[in-house]
């Protein structure tokens, strides 16, 4: 898991994990959290933003516990056959930042 700031600052690698259901990425960011794996709650501030994909949903209870603000594409509610105007470009806007980061690092 590597932890990195949208000004390409890495704050932390950590792992290997096992890629299983025990393992996914918001477990993994809650044990990292919980853990205090290599300081990173000391590096965090009240109001600081992650911007991470849906595979974080999970962890969203616990970002906000720590006052943590998480920015994720958005997901249709069951019924919905679209988004509204302002969620599906708040959703683009997220989607725009995490690939040019993840590009930025898959050399």
């Amino acid at each position: 898991m590597v932890v990195v700031t949208t000004t390409g600052h890495f704050l932390t690698i950590v792992g290997p994990y096992m890629s299983d259901g025990k393992n996914n990425d918001a477990a993994i960011l809650n044990h990292m959290l919980k853990s205090n794996i290599d300081d990173i709650r000391g590096l965090l501030r009240e109001g600081d933003v992650f911007v991470v994909d849906r595979g974080f949903r999970d962890a969203l209870p616990l970002l906000k516990d720590l006052g943590i603000n998480a920015e994720m594409p958005a997901i249709m509610q069951k019924g919905e056959k679209q988004l509204t105007t302002g969620e599906a470009n708040a959703s683009r806007q997220v989607t725009k930042v995490s690939i040019t980061l993840t590009g930025y690092y898959n050399l």
